[in-house]
């Protein structure tokens, strides 16, 4: 009578554990030693990896700076305006020359001092930003063609901004807004930017290897 030889169910379980986590080591071990014997794809891909980072590492210091510039050039400005009055009468401030303002509500030029006052604040600090905007972006070349791709598929175009920002809110909110801006890109730029040093790193290890 022939007898078998039954393994237990715990000891086949564990063999192919072992063979299935062998065959995947096997398989790192073999993808890692393809990377790095073959310095033609590593040196290609090292060097991606740098320009991606310093692509991205650019628009993320754009960002931050531009940030920056609101705070430290815009906040002041728009304190100093906020803390005056507007309540003129008769003689008005020499910028103004004149009280004539655009009334939203009925669409037509009024003659109102303090509406005046208001709408000539708001076109200097609306201005002031643009300035910011514009200087910035040229500083950083990288993130000032990724931003006219942005401007372009949201279809904005700076140079009627102002005007457009005018068509759509009140003197007051442009006043307040002046030195605001997006939080949520504010975060994905800082995020991107210190991601973007990880990436730096792994390109120039790549280069380095030997």
């Amino acid at each position: 009578m022939e007898v078998r030889n039954h393994q237990p169910r715990a000891t086949t379980r564990r063999i192919r554990r072992h063979h299935d986590s062998s065959t995947i080591a096997t398989f790192k071990e073999r993808k890692e030693r393809t990377v790095c014997a073959n310095p033609g794809f590593r040196r290609v891909f090292g060097i991606l990896l740098l320009v991606s980072a310093f692509i991205i590492i650019d628009i993320s210091a754009a960002r931050m700076r531009y940030h920056y510039r609101l705070i430290s050039d815009m906040g002041p400005l728009k304190a100093q305006i906020q803390s005056s009055t507007y309540e003129y009468h008769g003689e008005v401030p020499g910028e103004l020359q004149h009280c004539r303002a655009y009334d939203r509500e009925s669409g037509k030029f009024i003659q109102n001092c303090t509406l005046a006052a208001c709408e000539q604040n708001a076109l200097l600090l609306s201005t002031r930003r643009q300035e910011i905007l514009v200087r910035v972006r040229s500083q950083h070349p990288f993130a000032e063609h990724i931003s006219e791709l942005f401007d372009g598929a949201r279809g904005v175009n700076q140079t009627e901004k102002i005007s457009s920002l005018f068509a759509r809110k009140t003197c007051e909110r442009i006043i307040s807004s002046s030195d605001k801006t997006n939080r949520l890109i504010d975060l994905m730029s800082l995020i991107a930017g210190i991601g973007s040093l990880f990436v730096l790193w792994l390109g120039f290890r790549l280069l380095l290897i030997r």
